[in-house]
Formats: C-alpha cells, sequence, structure tokens
C-alpha cells in the first residue's frame, strides 16, 4: 500500500516538475534564436547590403559606358572601348594599337578614371613629403641643440 501511495505522488511530482519544464522550454528557446537573429542582421547590414549597393553602381556605370571610357577586365587586361553594339551584351575594346578584342560586358571589372585630380594628389603628396622632410630636419636640429 506504501508502495502504491509513494508510486502516486512520485508520479505527480514528475508530472507537475514536466509542465513546469515545458513551459521555461518554450521560453528559452524563444531566447535561443535572439542571437542567431542578430548574427544575421549584423551579416546583412555589414556584407550583403553594401554588396548589393555596390552590385547596383556597377550595373549603372555598365550601362552608362560610352566609346573611348578606359575598362579593366576580370582578367585584368586594360583597353579603351571602341564599339558598343544596342542590340548584344559584347562590347569592343582596343587593348593595344590596332588590337581589339571583342567582350562581354559581364567581364568588366573596373573602370579606370582619368582626371585632373589625379596630378593635383600627385603634387599635393610631393608638397606632404617636402613638409615632412623639413619638419625631421627640424626635430634633429631641436634634438642637437
Amino acid at each position: 500500500m506504501i508502495s502504491e501511495f509513494s508510486q502516486l505522488v512520485i508520479c505527480e511530482a514528475f508530472a507537475d516538475d514536466e509542465v513546469k519544464h515545458s513551459e521555461g522550454q518554450k521560453a528559452s528557446s524563444f531566447t535561443s534564436f535572439i542571437p542567431l537573429i542578430l548574427i544575421t542582421a549584423v551579416f546583412y547590414f555589414l556584407v550583403i547590403r553594401p554588396q548589393q549597393k555596390k552590385n547596383k553602381e556597377h550595373q549603372q556605370k555598365l550601362k552608362n559606358l560610352t566609346r573611348g571610357d578606359e575598362i579593366i577586365t576580370t582578367g585584368g587586361i586594360v583597353g579603351t572601348v571602341t564599339n558598343i553594339p544596342s542590340d548584344g551584351d559584347y562590347i569592343t575594346i582596343e587593348i593595344a594599337k590596332d588590337v581589339k578584342v571583342k567582350l562581354n560586358k559581364v567581364y568588366v571589372a573596373d573602370f579606370v578614371t582619368h582626371s585632373s585630380n589625379m596630378n593635383e594628389l600627385k603634387s599635393e603628396k610631393k608638397h606632404n613629403k617636402k613638409n615632412d622632410s623639413e619638419a625631421k630636419k627640424s626635430d634633429k636640429y631641436d634634438i642637437i641643440q
């Protein structure tokens, strides 16, 4: 008799514990997904979104490609666009004098930009180097004195 009673009490205790455990299980399973959601959000904003923006800009540049533009192919070849047919995905580039290559637009990796700012940047860089060397010389003199 005692064993049946103790069995009944023990079974009720285990059943009550299982109910409490299943409620806590539901709450903890939701909280275990929060880090996964946060990692996904961070990954989206740091990796996927900037890549989509870069791809959109690249597609826009491809649409605005004109004759005379200099491009770099995915193979590293630099050439000047000589022909852009309106109906196709292919362009013709000149990579050397009288050497023309037909290229799919997909293989255009980058666009070479020539700007008058490049000369300004170079002269500014030289100017900064001169100032740095003069500053180092003045530091040397200060140390010696």
